[in-house]
């Protein structure tokens, strides 16, 4: 029997010569094939034979026909297509360049007018296909070639026939329309009237990579993407590429979770990509002169305006010096770090405002300071940087901050060395009570930021509770997953054992690997009652115990042996635990509850339990306990 590639060239090989694939994608292999009749190059792109049959021939071929008609100079034509040995298939011009994601790869970042001119091509391509019915779906880097300065649309083909077969039968297939880093939110969630402006979204992410080296929601897996899209705004570009305001505001519409609130049109957003490339370009001099009889008319309300300017100047200082409210102690205010030497690196001043205080909302019941607030407080100073415990607290008590972060970047070359300081204003001076210090190359500066977030959140914790946290945090690389996971210790720690159990499952959804957090879903699923979700957890956490240390595997064990109805290897294992590490808390915890389980039907005395009971409850007296 004759392989799919050796079938498909039997029955083109009259039309063309299949030469070598040139890769896989997830609904597609491209080959290069030369085409016999017009003596040329062409990609050949053949559909995944369940896809095929999803689509069937005859809707594919009538959709492929009528994509075929759009002409344009930055789309990416379709020259033939077909039905060949059961095999969908349809040909497309051979570009000798490179994709962007290639591009991107090498560079990170483009310099400016090259990621608008690419942008512009694009929006060309999508508005002229809008306008004739056709929506791409997945726009991507992927999808988008560069053959000497000019950018053309792929794949737009195949998205008209997509779209006509609906998500739902496609998603049974086990594929589905567009990539969750560049998927605009309605598409995400599967809402059956999509329109062009989810294209507009798609490219909004593509330009924000093409500035920032990144796209604008990142994730260790499809669900933790397409989470972060929906509950968090879209990040601030200029807080790591120096673009112009107006630009930073046209990514942003495009951004817009809601489809209403974003450009109507690609034309629309191209139009403001213009704009704020002139604003860029504009000198300082250029605008046009003020006519006399407006000059005149502002020279009679000067004075007025600026008694108004100074009364509220006035009013606005005594505000900052008395703040309504005093401070309250989860507001954490990230106050802009200290970049010696500035140079290439000076706008982390005011990036890592933004950055960190992003990461650190919402962990553990912290709320920080919105950016833009802080940047307010500290304006006009002649340091942005602030370096000055005494300094910060004060700045943190005008905004009405209990905690406050100072902090440096060092750079040499293209390494970097992050240090902050976390400050409470509870304490009678300055004191950090956590420091933290990352290190790492300039093109991981997110790596980077997400570290020094972890290190802050995990050594704000006491007892147990930092133990387990600092486990957690080289146990998971996700930091949103973290995150909820701190909090869900939190709501354990409160005997809180429904929300902790949710707290938990999040943080396994957002992280499928964090080994830990399956062990604490099934601690808290114990006190919850939840039988079912304890076996399940526990299993799934011993699947995963090599991402544990020996000290956490055999905690892990210990509990195993504890839930599946063991209790004198349990106890066993809980007592050698405690034989080399006779401080850790959690041993002799889960011990008690065993003890006081399991003892009545062994015919040993519950109160053996209270013994080790009162020894957490001495070192630690917030530790949980059920009793």
């Amino acid at each position: 029997m004759l392989s799919h590639t050796a079938a498909l060239e039997a029955a083109l090989s009259d039309r063309y010569r299949i030469e070598r694939e040139l890769g896989r994608g997830g609904m597609a292999t491209v080959y290069l094939a030369h085409d016999l009749r017009h003596d040329r190059p062409v990609a050949l792109k053949v559909l995944r034979p369940e896809l095929a049959a999803t689509l069937g021939p005859d809707r594919f071929l009538h959709e492929i026909r009528i994509a075929a008609v759009l002409q344009h100079p930055h789309i990416l034509p379709v020259f033939d297509s077909g039905d060949a040995a059961g095999q969908l298939w349809y040909t497309m011009p051979y570009v000798e360049g490179q994709t962007l994601r290639e591009r991107l790869l090498h560079e990170r970042q483009l310099p400016l007018d090259d990621a608008c001119r690419i942008a512009l091509h694009v929006l060309s391509a999508l508005e002229y296909a809008h306008s004739h019915g056709v929506i791409h779906r997945d726009v991507k880097p992927e999808n988008i070639l560069l053959e000497g300065d000019q950018a053309v649309v792929a794949d737009l083909g195949i998205a008209r026939a997509m779209s006509a077969v609906g998500e739902d039968r496609l998603t049974e297939t086990g594929l589905s329309l567009g990539t969750p880093a560049y998927m605009s939110p309605e598409q995400a969630c599967a809402e059956p009237n999509i329109d062009g402006r989810t294209d507009v979204y798609s490219l909004g992410c593509v330009l924000y990579e093409m500035l920032a080296g990144e796209p604008p929601y990142t994730g260790p897996t499809p669900q933790a993407i397409v989470a972060r899209r929906l509950t968090e705004p879209p990040p601030r570009l200029r807080t790591i590429r120096d673009v112009n305001e107006s630009l930073e505001q046209a990514i942003h519409r495009a951004l817009a979770r809601s489809p209403a609130d974003r450009y109507a049109t690609a034309a629309d957003f191209a139009r403001a990509v213009i704009e704020a490339e002139k604003a860029t370009s504009e000198p300082v001099g250029s605008r046009a002169a003020v006519p006399a009889v407006t000059r005149t008319w502002a020279k009679s309300v000067a004075g007025a305006f600026l008694l108004t300017v100074v009364l509220a100047l006035a009013w606005i200082a005594y505000r900052r010096s008395h703040p309504a409210v005093p401070p309250t102690p989860t507001q954490l205010a990230v106050l802009p770090f200290s970049v010696p030497g500035a140079g290439a690196f000076g706008y982390l001043a005011e990036g890592i405002v933004d950055l960190l205080s992003r990461n650190l909302n919402g962990a553990e019941g912290l709320a920080t300071v919105e950016p833009g607030r802080v940047m307010s407080a500290v304006q006009g100073a002649r340091d942005l940087g602030v370096q000055d415990a005494e300094r910060g607290r004060a700045i943190a008590r005008r905004l009405g901050a209990g905690q406050y972060v100072l902090g440096s970047v060092h750079a040499a070359g293209r390494h970097l060395r992050l240090q902050a300081q976390l400050y409470q204003l509870d304490s009678v001076a300055p004191r950090a009570v956590v420091q933290a210090e990352v290190e790492g190359d300039s093109t991981e500066l997110f790596d980077l930021v997400d570290k020094l977030s972890a290190q802050l959140l995990v050594r704000r914790g006491q007892g147990q509770g930092i133990r387990l946290a600092q486990t957690a945090a080289v146990t998971t690389r996700s930091l949103p997953a973290l995150k909820v996971y701190l909090g869900a210790e939190r709501n354990l720690r409160a005997a809180s054992f429904d929300s902790a159990v949710a707290g938990f499952q999040a943080a396994v959804s957002l992280d499928t690997s964090f080994a830990l957090a399956y062990y604490r879903l099934a601690t808290a699923a114990m006190w919850a009652g939840r039988t079912a979700l304890v076996a399940r957890a526990t299993r799934r956490a011993i699947a995963l115990d090599d991402r544990l240390s020996e000290r956490d595997r055999n905690l892990l064990s210990a509990f195993g042996d504890f839930v599946r109805g063991a209790p004198d290897d349990a106890e066993r294992q809980y007592r050698e635990i405690l034989g080399t590490y006779p401080e850790d808390l959690e041993a002799r915890f889960q011990l008690a509850n065993l003890l006081y389980t399991y003892n009545p039907p062994r015919g040993r005395p519950p109160a053996e339990a209270a013994e080790h009971y009162n020894s957490v409850l001495d070192v630690d007296p917030k530790f949980l306990c059920p009793i």
